[in-house]
């Protein structure tokens, strides 16, 4: 299972885009970003993925922080200022495993099946 993420933001040599994920509380770690630049337009849409661990049946919870920088340098290329822009996003899901076999299921059908049911708030 992966965690894919995607955020547009403004194409700029002085613009740093990047973001993290917390998952279950404990801090899991920064996705690699690639950057796609849309067609006509000064933004580009950043999307990143990366793998997550297994995860036991029950409730999750991924945080998602994004972290937009941009350096301010005045036209004789000093130093103003920098803007930052932190966006966050959570996922609430359920992993369920369990098998759904009836009693009279064909055995090639008594698989357990994987599901997630997010619920974004």
């Amino acid at each position: 299972m992966a965690l894919i993420v995607g955020i547009a933001a403004l194409i700029a040599s002085n613009i740093n885009v990047s973001m993290r994920y917390i998952l279950d509380g404990t801090y899991s770690g920064g996705i690699p970003l690639a950057m796609h630049p849309r067609n006509q337009s000064a933004s580009a849409l950043y999307v990143g993925s990366t793998p997550l661990p297994e995860l036991p049946d029950g409730p999750h919870r991924i945080d998602v922080y994004c972290r937009i920088e941009i350096d301010s340098v005045g036209i004789n290329g000093v130093y103003y200022q920098k803007y930052v822009c932190q966006r966050n996003a959570t996922v609430y899901f359920t992993v369920n495993t369990t098998s759904s076999i009836t009693p009279n299921s064909p055995p090639e059908t008594q698989q357990s099946k994987p599901s997630i049911n997010p619920k974004i708030s």
